[in-house]
């Protein structure tokens, strides 16, 4: 959930960080890697027991899918607990006359004068909101999800929202 970590009457500040699931992804990362070294130790052990497997085709392309499949888990991992613990920011600031939407490395600039509301959509499947910047143009940026036990905070951040954009 966006939680409101500045709030002046001159600028708003909504961070989103996701801790469980940034740890998640680190074991997740962590057993990938704890794999690929005990696939790399056991392929040293039989290639010193046995030297002629290294010439037997079907060892090595197994082995080599093996590493491949390790290293590209280790890879996801490690971009994955990169951009989950990177969170959502969303900044509203009157003096810039800017709203900047911020995940990882990306930053989505808009004018705060074309930001027309922050808007909550159901949705019955997920049993969630979906959060939406929506801009005077009529497009609409996905912000974050909200769990539907988080619906009194979720309220209470758009009644903050719309109070910060209708004044002066």
């Amino acid at each position: 959930m966006l939680e409101i970590t500045e709030s002046t009457p001159r600028r708003l500040v909504l961070v989103q960080t996701r801790p469980t699931l940034t740890f998640l992804a680190v074991v997740f990362t962590g057993f990938s890697g704890c794999s690929l070294i005990l696939i790399l130790v056991q392929s040293v052990q039989i290639a010193l027991a046995d030297p002629q497997v290294l010439g037997e085709i079907s060892w090595v392309i197994s082995v080599g899918t093996f590493w491949l499949i390790g290293v590209g888990l280790v890879i996801f991992g490690v971009i994955g607990c990169w951009q989950i613990a990177q969170g959502v920011r969303l900044t509203f600031d009157k003096d810039a006359e800017s709203v900047v939407l911020q995940r990882a490395r990306r930053q989505n600039h808009h004018s705060i004068y074309g930001v027309l509301r922050l808007e909550a959509e159901r949705n019955e499947l997920a049993r969630a909101y979906g959060l939406f910047l929506v801009l005077r143009s009529g497009e609409r940026i996905a912000i974050t999800a909200v769990p539907e036990g988080d619906r009194d905070q979720l309220e209470h951040l758009l009644q903050t929202v719309r109070h910060f954009l209708q004044s002066a």
